[in-house]
């Protein structure tokens, strides 16, 4: 019996910490496609986003919380292709701000690839610290961005 009340106290403990961090429960992200235009979609927190991508099916590759500020969900996204003689492949990021509920970064490269699934870019970094994410990106910045979280 007493064995089983530890049981129950654990179970008990585990479901108050899920419902005590919230986010965690709302991290089902998917992309929906209505009338010829893709949305980021997210049912639990009432949320839809007309996000940017560039040809193809995009779709989510993750979506996670940010560890060092939980307010904050991660996703990395497929965003398509583009090229003529050769065939490049996007990953793009965007972060998306729980308590205000909304995108607070969009589109920023994470990941380019050639048909092979090889990186063609090195250049692209991102750094994550407790109160900020530093976005190194040769590609669409011609300096560091800096994002205050």
């Amino acid at each position: 019996m007493r064995q089983m009340l530890t049981y129950l106290l654990l179970i008990l403990i585990i479901i108050c910490s899920l419902v005590a961090s919230g986010e965690e429960l709302n991290l089902d992200w998917s992309i929906v496609s209505k009338k010829g235009e893709y949305y980021l979609e997210n049912r639990g927190l009432k949320f839809k986003y007309n996000f940017k991508f560039l040809g193809g099916t995009p779709h989510i590759i993750s979506a996670k919380t940010y560890q060092q500020n939980r307010r904050y969900h991660i996703i990395e996204y497929y965003a398509g292709n583009a090229g003529t003689s050769k065939i490049v492949h996007a990953n793009m990021m965007l972060i998306f701000d729980s308590k205000e509920k909304k995108v607070a970064i969009d589109y920023f490269s994470k990941r380019w690839s050639n048909e092979d699934g090889k990186e063609i870019l090195d250049d692209i970094e991102w750094t994550f610290s407790p109160n900020k994410i530093v976005i190194h990106d040769g590609i669409q910045l011609s300096e560091d961005m800096l994002i205050n979280l």
